[in-house]
């Protein structure tokens, strides 16, 4: 007999109150939106940006020929 699954229930605490992932709530908060949905595109403002060896300068060539070599 498989476990019963529970409900995902919103969040009581701080200002995003939907039922969302860590992640989502993180980048929900940062984006200044109340909610956030897989696969939405957000922009917002970080720290510090990590990326993998082998994907970052094909990723950094694409944003900096997208939004100009002085984007940040």
């Amino acid at each position: 007999m498989a476990p019963q699954q529970s409900e995902r229930k919103p969040a009581t605490t701080g200002s995003v109150k939907t039922g969302m992932t860590m992640t989502e709530k993180i980048l929900a908060r940062a984006s200044e939106k109340p909610q956030l949905s897989p696969g939405e595109n957000v922009w917002v403002n970080v720290d510090i940006l990590m990326t993998h060896d082998v994907c970052g300068p094909g990723s950094i060539g694409i944003f900096k020929k997208e939004f100009g070599q002085d984007a940040k």
